[in-house]
Order: structure tokens, then C-alpha cells, then sequence
């Protein structure tokens, strides 16, 4: 995997980075794709050219480069990652639906509605690349709205709390007189030689025990920074 940044400047979280090298994956940062070098149509390398910084003295991304530093690598297959963003090709041209300037719909906060009546978007297509509570809960909110709208209702969408009849009481973290930080539980994972051999989950989750201490840890949301 090669990647502009330096190591230590990695646009990724450090728990991933260090599971993708048990995995095997060789990571050379410092070095962007200068051309693809192809042969009879088919891809046969790429060349790179190392980067010296990302952005600029203002904080722009700016790429500057080497260009006396270059690398052939040769490969027959390129995966190329630079972000995410909503696929909206099932869209005609003409549709009347209203875009954020991001290409994103722009939807009702409330009711997840377009400007169209009776089409609604919710989760990562309307919010960009976010949590996946958010995403679900999007789809219960457009549930609700959708309901009211095949009924005629009008009026903002509410959402009941409502408590499981299984729910269990357990104490709360504040009712603990401790202050003593408590670390997050670790999830054990695969093996490495294991997890590479196919795409299935490979966090082994918590136990019973582990999921009550974790439940339990006070995150202190009294604290604030000064």
C-alpha cells in the first residue's frame, strides 16, 4: 500500500494500521502515483514519485514532490482509495432533486424528505460517511415519516424512547464512588494467518462479563477541559 503522507501523518486510526501489518500489508509511505504503466491494455506497473509534504504552509492540500525520486512497482492490479462519496448513477440527469454542493440530496433534518414529494434519503447518502447509529436511526426516522406521508399526516416526526421489556437493572457507573480511570475492554481478534483467508467478521466481541464492565465505565462527561 503506498499513501502520501508520512507514517507518523497517516489519515488512519493506529489500531488498523498495526492489524493491516500482522495481516501482511507492506505500507510505503511518502509516495504518490505518478503514471500507470501499462502494456497490450492490461496494467503492468505503477510509477511513483516520493512526496515531500501534503499541504502547504496555509494548510491547503498541496502535494509537492521529489520528482528526481522515483519507483517502478510492478503489479497487475490497482486498488485505488481517495474517499467516498454517494453513487449516483441510478439518477437521470434531469431529475428535479435537489443536490447539496457536495453532490449529497439535501433532505428535510426532520422528516428525511426531498424537495420531491414522497422520495425520501437518509444515512451516508445524505450525511456523507458517518457513524453507523446515525444510519440507523436515519431509517427509523424515514420509517416514521413515510408512514405519516401514506396517511396524510402532517407535522414533525417524534421519536418515542422507549425500554425494552428485557432491560435489566444493572447500577450505574455514577453510582460507583471510585474516580479511578477505567481502561476500555479489548476485543481479541482472529489470528492474523487466520482473518486474511476471507471477509467475515473477525472481532470476537465481549463476553457477558465484558459487556457489563464495559456498559459500566463511567466516561466522566462531567469533566471539562480548561
Amino acid at each position: 500500500m503506498f499513501c502520501l503522507e508520512p507514517r507518523d501523518e497517516m489519515p488512519a486510526w493506529e489500531k488498523e494500521v498495526r492489524e493491516a501489518i500482522d495481516e501482511g500489508i507492506v505500507i510505503n509511505p511518502s509516495w504518490g502515483p505518478k503514471r500507470v504503466i501499462s502494456d497490450n491494455g492490461g496494467v503492468v506497473g505503477v510509477e511513483f514519485v516520493q512526496c515531500v509534504s501534503v499541504f502547504d504552509d496555509e494548510g491547503r492540500y498541496n502535494p509537492s514532490f521529489h520528482e528526481e525520486s522515483t519507483q517502478v512497482v510492478e503489479t497487475d492490479r490497482i486498488i485505488i482509495s481517495v474517499g467516498q462519496a454517494p453513487d449516483m448513477s441510478f439518477l437521470s440527469k434531469d431529475s428535479q432533486l435537489e443536490r447539496a454542493l457536495w453532490g449529497a440530496l439535501v433532505v428535510d433534518e426532520n422528516t428525511l424528505s426531498t424537495n420531491i414529494p414522497g422520495i425520501f434519503a437518509g444515512g451516508d447518502f445524505t450525511t456523507g460517511p458517518t457513524y453507523v447509529i446515525r444510519a440507523i436511526a436515519s431509517g427509523r426516522r424515514a420509517a416514521l415519516a413515510i408512514g405519516k406521508y401514506l396517511q396524510n399526516e402532517t407535522g414533525r416526526i417524534r421519536i418515542v424512547d422507549e425500554k425494552t421489556d428485557m432491560e435489566e437493572e444493572s447500577g450505574l457507573a455514577l453510582d460507583e464512588e471510585t474516580t479511578e480511570g477505567k481502561p476500555r475492554v479489548k476485543i481479541e481478534l482472529e489470528s492474523a494467518r487466520e482473518r486474511v483467508k476471507d471477509f467475515r467478521e473477525v472481532e470476537m466481541g465481549f463476553t457477558e462479563e465484558q459487556a457489563r464492565q464495559e456498559a459500566l465505565r463511567c466516561l466522566r462527561c462531567d469533566l471539562e477541559e480548561k
